[in-house]
């Protein structure tokens, strides 16, 4: 069987293969140099890639850890708020104690008052 010509088969879009089958008078060592070009340009595309992927993960390992330190304030801020609160509470019940003590005392008062001067 014999063939003439020169056929191509180029797949892109995330593949980037290129296949490419030579004259069929081509010599072994012009096919083996072809071969080599090929390879190289596939190593290049391969390196070009990773580097492509390698800058994605990075800007996407600096978002989640940005998220995460925008996490941590805000758990810092309602943690903080919840012990504001906690601590208004916590005076406001004392107060409301001490108010109670005072109404008592001075209810008891005219009571004292009315023992040591009668």
């Amino acid at each position: 069987m014999t063939s003439t010509g020169q056929a191509t088969v180029t797949v892109t879009s995330g593949g980037g293969a290129h296949l490419t089958v030579g004259k069929a008078d081509e010599s072994v060592d012009e096919r083996f140099a072809r071969l080599e070009a090929g390879l190289a340009k596939l190593a290049a595309q391969m390196i070009a890639g990773r580097a492509e992927v390698q800058g994605e993960l990075d800007r996407v390992t600096k978002r989640i850890v940005e998220q995460g330190d925008r996490l941590d304030v805000a758990d810092a801020g309602l943690r903080a708020l919840a012990k504001s609160v906690a601590v208004s509470t916590a005076r406001l019940q004392l107060w409301g104690l001490i108010l109670v003590g005072c109404g008592t005392v001075l209810m008891a008062a005219p009571a004292i008052v009315a023992v040591f001067v009668v």
